[in-house]
């Protein structure tokens, strides 16, 4: 029965799907502005109004109209309706006018319906955007697209080409219109009001991401290549900081416009030899960012020298959430990575670690799920690299695991380290060697497609956020030997805990309210195929030993002195119990 109804329900899902896919907008809709004798004028509209903010400093000129009335004839009789998008509405009768949401502001909340508290706040917001207008007379209709459009947009852009038009010349190098650029910004004061560049130019002062975006869209107006640059972590720069790269005349330039005070402000451009920002620090210098822009390359080249200086160091998240650069090649020169170099480069594929590397920080590879062709030089005396996991030279610690979906960890492995497999979502299942005995903080942490884990018979410690969001954990054994548990190990963890009575794991388990089973046999075996998970398997693997004699594998269940058949039925008793 079950399967009839589900098979019902597909075959449902296969028509609606079906029937939903011919009512969609414009599946047959007609090329132009009519359809039979039905005919709208115009086939698509602009409407404009300002944003409350806007209004304080300019007026919306008689031009620019705030609504648009469509000319519907050949048809006596038509519905119109929006089909798509809430920018606008429309009457019977053709007439499309903007569409505002209310918001009630109490302090910082804010939400779309009055809470009636003394002293909220209400803010009207036109919804600029992109809607489709259908006018359907019969079987005929006509699709109009009607555009609701910020008037603080469109005179920021009207200023702003009518100085490009006053002040730059097409014989101009790129030098000289990025100078000609940076002094109108300049000419604003700093007002940190405003973030964009219609802000700072309808209202008077904007902050340096204003002037940033200023820059890049006076850039393109030019044809000229300019992108944001995080300027935050130069020495001086204030938290948040932006500038602009800009590429031209063969080489880089950094303009920077942003800085405060009131106009005319300071500005700066400077000439760029190397797209790599960088610290001095001892024997050379420290690389923390690269500033190109996205998609600029998809293999990185970390030079060796940079204007006759070695480069010695990655910095603190040099290139955290990168989504475009698939190889990093790394200089000989490196001695260190620093904390969260790479992390969260989604699309990075191919890393090396060079011989001279005898620090990585924390998190340097974490979340680079594609990080595949992971290796480390054989002369590296600090580290190596083997089946996509990174360890010390001794092979004792397991330091990062960024993408291995198959793990086989030797025994020579006493300790899986902090964060070592945290974020990799390639992970499916893992069985640690009996020879680790501790499970540092987070170091699983993330690992949400992680369904099957056997943990370590010698297992003594387990740390901090070990286990934290582990949801596709459904079971968890922990040996008996565990005697430490630390907070929130197994935070968001919604599988069920396998504990031994009396056990530390079990007073943590109790106390922060987890489930758990208790398992009663000290020192027995219940997971005899060893492979971390609790079911008829074991029982036909104990069965299997007993058969074959196996006595390495024995388990002495019901504790009469001898391994047979009574072990696997008491073995198989407990299960049920």
């Amino acid at each position: 029965m079950r399967t009839l109804k589900k098979t019902a329900a597909v075959l449902l899902a296969a028509l609606l799907l079906l029937v939903g896919g011919m009512l969609l907008p414009g599946a047959n809709s007609a090329s132009a502005a009519s359809s039979g004798s039905l005919q709208v004028t115009p086939d698509s509209a602009t409407i404009y109004d300002l944003s409350d903010w806007a209004k304080e400093y300019i007026s919306l000129p008689a031009e620019y109209p705030g609504s648009v009335q469509l000319s519907i004839t050949g048809v006596s009789d038509y519905t119109c309706r929006v089909i798509q998008g809430d920018s606008v509405e429309v009457s019977a009768a053709g007439l499309v006018t903007p569409r505002y949401t209310t918001y009630y502001w109490n302090g910082n909340i804010g939400t779309t319906i009055s809470t009636g508290q003394p002293g909220e706040r209400v803010e009207v917001r036109p919804n600029f955007g992109s809607s489709v207008v259908r006018v359907q007379s019969g079987n005929n209709y006509v699709d109009v697209t009607v555009t609701f459009t910020d008037y603080a947009g469109v005179y920021a852009d009207q200023v702003m080409e009518e100085y490009l038009a006053q002040h730059v010349t097409a014989d101009m190098t790129v030098r000289e219109k990025l100078d000609q650029i940076c002094q109108f910004v300049a000419s604003y004061d700093y007002s940190p009001s405003f973030s964009s560049a219609a802000g700072m130019i309808v209202s008077g002062g904007g902050d340096c991401w204003s002037s940033t975006n200023t820059i890049l869209a006076m850039c393109d107006k030019l044809g000229i290549r300019a992108w944001a640059r995080n300027g935050n972590r130069d020495p001086g720069a204030g938290s948040g900081h932006m500038n602009a790269m800009v590429e031209g005349d063969g080489t880089y330039y950094e303009a920077d416009a942003g800085y405060s005070g009131t106009a005319p402000r300071y500005y700066s451009i400077t000439q760029r030899t190397s797209l790599f920002s960088y610290y001095t620090v001892s024997g050379g210098i420290e690389l923390y960012q690269y500033d190109g822009y996205d998609g600029m390359t998809d293999v990185l080249e970390i030079p060796e020298e940079i204007n006759g200086r070695t480069v010695v160091g990655i910095g603190d998240s040099f290139l955290t959430m990168d989504d475009s650069i698939t190889e990093v090649i790394l200089p000989d020169t490196l001695t260190y990575l620093g904390q969260s170099a790479f992390n969260s480069c989604s699309a990075l594929t191919t890393l090396h670690i060079p011989a001279g590397v005898t620090s990585i920080g924390a998190f340097a590879f974490t979340n680079d799920n594609a990080l595949v062709n992971f290796t480390c030089d054989p002369a590296n005396p600090s580290y190596t690299v083997e089946g996509g996991v990174l360890y010390d030279k001794a092979k004792t610690t397991v330091l990062a695991v960024p993408a291995a979906a198959q793990v086989t960890l030797p025994e020579t492995v006493t300790a899986v380290g902090d964060y070592a497999f945290y974020w990799n979502q390639n992970l499916t299942q893992l069985s640690l060697p009996d020879s680790v005995t501790r499970i540092g903080e987070g170091a699983f942490g993330e690992c949400s497609n992680l369904t099957q884990l056997r943990l370590s018979e010698n297992l003594t410690e387990i740390a901090p956020f070990a286990f934290r969001s582990c949801s596709g954990l459904s079971q968890l054994i922990l040996p008996e030997s565990v005697t430490s548990v630390g907070a929130n190990a197994f935070q968001y963890f919604r599988g069920t805990l396998y504990v031994w009575q009396g056990s530390a794991a079990e007073n943590y388990a109790q106390q922060n309210g987890l489930d758990y089973a208790a398992l009663t046999l000290s020192g027995g075996r219940y997971d005899q195929n060893r492979d971390g998970w609790l079911d008829v398997l074991d029982l036909m693997a104990l069965a299997q030993s007993v058969v074959n004699q196996e006595t390495d594998r024995l388990e002495d269940f019901n504790q009469d002195g001898i391994t047979d058949v009574l072990d696997v039925m008491t073995l198989a008793q407990l299960a049920v119990s």
